[in-house]
This record gives structure tokens, sequence and C-alpha cells, in this order.
């Protein structure tokens, strides 16, 4: 599934891309470049990681979910 989600920051408007797989379980924040913010994607899968990348300069960032914020399934 895809949203698209309108932002305003400081004057600025952007149209931010969110993609959810529920196969893979993970989903992807698609953010253009605005203001003096770089384009970036974030990637999130519903376990464990996270990761994000800058689009312009190709910097990638590994981050761990702590267990206390995962999710948890529904009974």
């Amino acid at each position: 599934m895809d949203y698209k989600v309108q932002i305003s920051e400081t004057g600025t408007e952007y149209n931010e891309t969110i993609e959810v797989d529920t196969e893979k379980q993970t989903e992807l924040f698609k953010v253009p470049a605005h203001n003096d913010v770089d384009e970036s994607n974030i990637l999130h899968d519903f376990k464990t990681v996270s990761l994000f990348v800058l689009a312009s300069s190709g910097v990638k960032t590994l981050g761990f979910i702590q267990s206390s914020i995962k999710p948890k399934k529904s009974a």
C-alpha cells in the first residue's frame, strides 16, 4: 500500500510518500529535499531494524528498535 502525506513545514509544502509492504513487513518513508533538508529514505522493518539514507550523500545510518517500543500483536 502506498500513502501520500501532504506536509507543511516552515512555509514549504511537500508530499511525503509512505510505502507499506505487509508481506516483507516493512515501511519506507520517502522524504523529498525541502528547505535546507536533503532528500532521505527511511526504511523500518516491523521487527527490529531502521535504516536512514540521505540520497544526495549516500550516508546511511542503521538503528535497532528497542523491545519496549516494538508493536504488540493484538489478541
